[in-house]
């Protein structure tokens, strides 16, 4: 509940700030298309998508303590050709007339399903190997190899073709085979990597979900990269820089706007409408 309260209200109060401001607001976003489907004024799709894995949750579990291994690699493989492979060679090999990749059911929703089945794998089936933290930064390290080769080699053709260029960017694609390996990797590492209990990390990481509402706000974001305008950035060492420099501008900025805003004015209010409504609803749908 505290998910769905927090995105609301950031949500709301941008868009009531740029709709003062009269900036940043489409003169025909009507409220209509604020009401529905649900009542806030912009989407976030890792959201929407957390939530469906929430509450597919029970069900999921179900399915997962009545299989064993050899079930649940099944499962695995099959999802992995559905919402990885196939979504991969789509998009490399796209003009196959009347298909679209939501027919194999890869959406983001099922994508979280997917990491989910993942994740429950490796905390049921754990081996050795798996519970090697280098095992982890290995692939880590040769998927971002990968990501950075298919990213940044058309910027040291001069001939390269505009076909090769969108080929070049696939890779870095959300549901890529690629990403999804370092997604994995990622996760399994710092899952396998003890480092203690750091003040600094732990205050810092409770403003994360707030920079993601922020920076990635459906209103805020074309105002960012419009201001930041990357077409400036033409070489390899601009780009780079740069591309540091303003990630980690837009990084502070916003865990300061989530700490002051939500942390320190309004968080005793969010918790507590939080529980209050968990609450409500535990007692109206599960009878507790």
């Amino acid at each position: 509940m505290n998910l769905v309260i927090l995105t609301s209200f950031y949500s709301i109060i941008i868009y009531i700030i740029l709709r003062v401001l009269k900036f940043g607001i489409p003169n025909d976003y009507l409220w209509t298309k604020i009401i529905f489907p649900y009542p806030i004024p912009t989407n976030y799709w890792f959201v929407t998508s957390y939530i469906v894995m929430l509450l597919s949750m029970p069900m999921l579990n179900i399915v997962i303590r009545n299989i064993n291994q050899r079930k649940h690699l099944y499962i695995l493989l099959f999802l992995t050709v559905f919402i990885v492979v196939i979504p991969d060679l789509y998009s490399y090999f796209p003009g196959k007339m009347d298909i679209w990749i939501g027919q194999f059911g890869a959406t983001d929703a099922t994508y979280f399903i997917y990491l989910y089945f993942i994740a429950s794998y490796f905390r049921l089936y754990s081996s050795k190997l798996t519970r090697k933290w280098e095992y982890w930064l290995i692939l880590v390290v040769i998927g971002n190899i990968l990501l950075f080769i298919s990213y940044s080699l058309p910027l040291f053709i001069s001939d390269a073709t505009h076909n090769y260029l969108n080929y070049s960017q696939l890779m870095i694609g959300q549901n890529s085979t690629v990403i999804t390996m370092v997604a994995v990797s990622i996760f399994m590492l710092f899952v396998n990597i003890n480092i203690g209990k750091v003040r600094c990390i732990n205050y810092i990481s409770a403003s994360m979900f707030g920079v993601y509402l922020l920076h990635e706000n459906s209103f805020l974001r074309p105002i960012i990269w419009n201001y930041i305008n990357n077409n400036r950035f033409t070489t390899f060492t601009s780009m780079i820089i740069n591309g540091l420099k303003y990630n980690f501008l837009i990084f502070i900025i916003c865990i300061l706007i989530d700490i002051v805003f939500r942390r320190i004015l309004f968080e005793k209010k969010i918790n507590k409408l939080s529980l209050k409504l968990g609450n409500y609803l535990d007692k109206k749908l599960l009878g507790k």
